[in-house]
């Protein structure tokens, strides 16, 4: 297990196991799902996430292309013609020093922490899984319709 920082939350991890899950896992949800949300997701997939998270991805062992789950979290009115999502990468590890998640999340453009509070489902990687939440912006495409209107 290697220790990791990340503002002041302290996680230990597995990378290698981490990285074995990730390598069995097939398709996740948002890969499947065909509401207009997800549909959004997957075709601005490739600039949803910058290089400090995708850095952090990469040193736990999590393909950036398997999110465990996405949600959508509303528009930007401001900067027409984006969307807000959020979701989860789950990994293995284990707390060394946990924060209150409501000093963490500050919602902006991208955001990330790491939670313990995230969709079950996660047994394979271990009994007390951590997960990297984000909250993102990303582009809405012109034929996009919220599922919500």
């Amino acid at each position: 297990m290697r220790e990791l920082t990340l503002n002041d939350q302290v996680v230990v991890f597995d990378r290698e196991a981490t990285a074995a899950v990730y390598r069995n896992i097939d398709v996740l949800g948002t890969d499947v799902c065909t509401c207009n949300s997800c549909k959004n997701f997957r075709q601005f997939r490739h600039v949803a996430y910058g290089p400090k998270l995708l850095d952090l991805l990469d040193r736990l062992g999590i393909d950036p292309l398997k999110e465990w789950e996405v949600y959508w979290a509303g528009e930007d009115h401001r900067a027409n013609g984006y969307i807000y999502y959020g979701g989860w990468f789950v990994f293995v590890g284990d707390w060394v020093t946990k924060t209150d998640p409501a000093k963490q999340q500050v919602r902006k453009e991208e955001s990330f922490s790491f939670t313990d509070n995230f969709p079950n489902g996660t047994k394979q990687f271990g009994p007390q899984p951590l997960a990297v939440e984000f909250f993102v912006q990303i582009p809405k495409a012109s034929d996009y319709v919220s599922d919500l209107q």
